[in-house]
Formats: structure tokens, C-alpha cells, sequence
């Protein structure tokens, strides 16, 4: 049960973290957690860098620190997958190009365009030339001694 309140982090603890997964400068993360301090800007930024980095008296207990990694790596595998919505997959360009393509309303110049890069990836605008596989080589000699 000790370790227990031992690993746990107090309110204001937490709400350090949250002003520095938020933005906050570690300095004004503390005071944002800690108001009514009396220490020197120096002393604050000193403080919170060694909560934040399990460093100095955070050291044995680096409960801080590891609630941060904890909160950082969910921000930063939530800021992946944003990303990887905002990056249009080949089905959902060919989607758009064939409405474009579709819709009437639209500039004849703009569903050209859409009907000309749809063509160009399935390849219908290509010359498909056939080769017969069962002919011999030819060879031709025409180097001259």
C-alpha cells in the first residue's frame, strides 16, 4: 500500500505534467501548478527540469518522469495518426477524380483533367505492344573489320 502512494502522482504533480504535455514551459507549467511559491524563477525552472527528467530529488522516485514519457508517447502516437488521416490514399484519389470526372456541374476542362489522370493510372492512354515469345534471335552482323 505505501509503494502504492509512493508511485502516485499528487494533483498538483499531475497537473505539472498536463500544463507541459500541453505546451506550458516547464517554468510556467510549475507555477501553474504550484501558485503560491515563493522561490526565484531560476530555482523554479531548476526544480521542474528535475521533476520533468527524474533528475537531482526526483532521482529514487521519478514518478514525475514517468508519468510524462507515459503522457508523451500517447501524444505523440495520437499526432501520427492524425497525420496519417490527413494523407489521401490511392482509393480516395481515384474516388474524387471519378466524381469530378461525373459531375455536370463542374468546368469541362476540370472533369478532362480528372478523366486524363484517372486513364494515366490505369494505363489506358499507353501503347501495349505484344511480343511474340516463340520467335528466335536475330542476330545481324554488321561490324565492319
Amino acid at each position: 500500500m505505501a509503494n502504492d502512494r509512493k508511485d502516485k502522482l499528487t494533483p498538483k504533480q499531475e497537473k505539472f505534467v498536463q500544463g507541459v504535455i500541453n505546451g506550458l514551459s516547464y517554468a510556467d507549467a510549475y507555477r501553474q501548478a504550484y501558485p503560491n511559491t515563493k522561490m526565484s524563477d531560476e530555482n523554479i525552472y531548476s526544480e521542474a527540469s528535475n521533476m520533468i527528467n527524474g533528475t537531482g530529488n526526483y532521482k529514487d522516485n521519478p514518478k514525475v518522469h514517468t508519468r510524462f514519457v507515459e503522457l508523451n508517447q500517447k501524444a505523440v502516437e495520437k499526432a501520427k495518426k492524425a497525420d496519417e488521416k490527413k494523407i489521401a490514399d490511392a482509393s480516395e484519389i481515384l474516388t474524387f477524380l471519378s466524381s469530378v470526372m461525373r459531375d455536370e456541374n463542374a468546368e469541362y476542362k476540370d472533369r478532362m483533367k480528372a478523366a486524363e489522370l484517372s486513364g494515366k493510372r490505369f494505363g489506358i492512354f499507353s501503347e501495349h505492344v505484344q511480343i511474340n515469345e516463340n520467335l528466335p534471335p536475330v542476330i545481324i552482323d554488321d561490324v565492319r573489320e
